[in-house]
C-alpha cells in the first residue's frame, strides 16, 4: 500500500522530522520508520472506515488516534539485542498526543479522552490476542475504556504495517471485534452503558462498583451493574481533589472562583518518591487525619494534590470514601512536558464520584 502524504499530518514539523528518524524491528514493521507506519495507518482508515458502523464522533476520535498513536516511538525507541524495539511507547505518547490535542478548541474534553485511551490501549487487543489472556481481563478494562474503538482501531493500525504472519495476525484482531468485544457487549453492555449506568448509580453503589473494579472482582462489577437502583444516600462531606501540573494559574484561578469555602490541605508539597519511609508515613498520617477531622465535621475539603502519586491519592481518596465523603476530581488540562518525572496520569472513570475537567484557553 502507498502511504499518503506527510502533508496530510495536522502535527509539528519537528515531530514529523523525529517519526522518520525513527526505525523499527522490520520483522513486524517491513514498511520502515514511524512516518510510514502512521502515514499507512490513515490512508488504511481512510479506505476502510466505510466496514464499520462510525458516526462523525467515532471518526474525528479513529483520525486522530490512527495520527497519534506512535508518536511516543521517538522517545523510547532503542537498539536493543540486535533489533529495534520501542518499549512503553504507548505511555510515552500519551503527554505528546495531548499537548497537541489541546491545541485544538474544536476537540472536546470527553473526545480527546476517548483519543488518549486509544493511544494508550492500542496494543492490547494483538498482545492479549496472543498470549490468550482470559475473558476476565478483557471485561475489567472496558469498565475504562470503550473495547469496541479498540478493536476497530486494532485494525487499521495492523493493516497499516507489512508485517510476518499478517494472516494471523488479522485473525487475532478478527476474533476481538467478532468475538471477544460482542461477548463483553452483551454481558456488560457498551462503554456509553457502562458509565452511564455508574453515573445514574447511588453513592454506596459507587463505592462498591469501585471496589469491584479496584480487586478486578469481574462478577461483583458484572451483578453490580445490573442491580436495581438504590435509595440515594446523603454523602457526609465532599472531598475535592485537584490533578493538575505543577504551578498551574488555571487551577489557582478556578479554585479561588469556586472553591474558596473549602477548608484546604496542601497536598502538592507530599514529594512522588519518599527517601524515608518514616517520612512517608508521618506525611500520609497528617493528610488523614486532616481528612478525618473534617469528614467528621461534615466539611467540604479541597486537596490540592497536583502531581501527587497515583497510589498516595487513590489511598487517601479510600480514606476519605470510607469516612462517608462525596469524591470530586478537577482535572486541569493544560501543555504539559513530562519528560522528567511521571505524567499527570487519567484516573479510572469510577476512582472518583465526580469529574470535572477544565481546560485552559489556546494560547491564555
Amino acid at each position: 500500500m502507498k502511504a499518503s502524504s506527510e502533508a496530510v499530518l495536522p502535527i509539528p514539523q519537528a515531530l514529523i522530522e523525529e517519526m522518520r528518524k525513527t526505525e523499527q524491528n522490520p520483522k513486524y514493521h517491513a514498511e520502515g520508520n514511524v512516518l510510514n507506519h502512521t502515514l499507512m495507518v490513515l490512508e488504511t482508515f481512510q479506505a476502510d472506515k466505510e466496514k464499520f458502523l462510525l458516526d462523525e464522533s467515532d471518526e474525528e476520535v479513529l483520525y486522530w488516534a490512527a495520527i497519534l498513536h506512535d508518536v511516543g516511538k521517538p522517545r523510547v525507541t532503542k537498539w536493543v539485542g540486535g533489533r529495534w524495539k520501542a518499549k512503553g511507547h504507548e505511555e510515552a505518547g500519551i503527554p505528546i498526543a495531548r499537548n497537541i490535542l489541546l491545541q485544538r478548541p474544536d476537540i472536546s474534553p470527553v473526545q480527546r479522552r476517548r483519543i488518549l485511551d486509544l493511544v494508550k490501549y492500542h496494543s492490547i487487543p494483538l498482545q492479549w490476542g496472543l498470549y490468550h489472556r482470559p475473558m476476565a481481563d478483557y471485561k475489567h478494562l472496558a469498565t475504562r475504556t470503550d473495547l469496541r474503538m479498540l478493536g476497530i482501531f486494532a485494525y487499521f493500525d495492523i493493516q497499516g504495517r507489512d508485517c510476518v504472519d499478517k494472516e494471523n495476525v488479522l485473525g487475532i484482531i478478527q476474533n476481538f471485534n467478532e468475538h471477544i468485544y460482542p461477548q463483553v457487549q452483551y454481558e456488560m453492555g457498551t462503554f456509553a452503558d457502562i458509565q452511564s449506568t455508574y453515573q445514574k448509580a447511588s453513592h454506596q453503589k459507587k463505592n462498591a462498583l469501585w471496589q469491584a473494579t479496584k480487586f478486578e472482582d469481574v462478577k461483583l462489577v458484572e451483578k453490580l451493574l445490573k442491580a436495581s437502583p438504590q435509595q440515594m444516600s446523603v454523602p457526609s462531606a465532599r472531598c475535592v481533589m485537584t490533578l493538575s501540573k505543577t504551578h498551574s494559574p488555571l487551577k489557582a484561578a478556578h479554585v479561588s472562583a469556586y472553591y474558596g469555602d473549602h477548608v484546604r490541605y496542601e497536598a502538592d508539597l507530599l514529594p512522588l518518591d519518599y527517601a524515608d519511609k518514616h517520612d512517608k508515613e508521618n506525611q500520609l498520617r497528617q493528610m488523614k487525619h486532616f481528612i478525618s477531622v473534617y469528614s467528621r465535621g461534615k466539611k467540604n475539603m479541597l486537596l490540592d494534590g497536583s502531581f501527587l502519586h497515583v497510589e498516595t491519592r487513590v489511598y487517601m481518596m479510600e480514606y476519605a470514601r470510607n469516612l462517608g465523603a462525596h469524591i470530586q476530581y478537577l482535572f486541569f488540562e493544560e501543555d504539559d512536558d513530562a519528560t522528567h518525572r511521571p505524567m499527570l496520569d487519567y484516573p479510572h472513570p469510577w476512582e472518583a464520584h465526580t469529574v470535572e475537567v477544565i481546560q485552559a484557553s489556546v494560547g491564555a
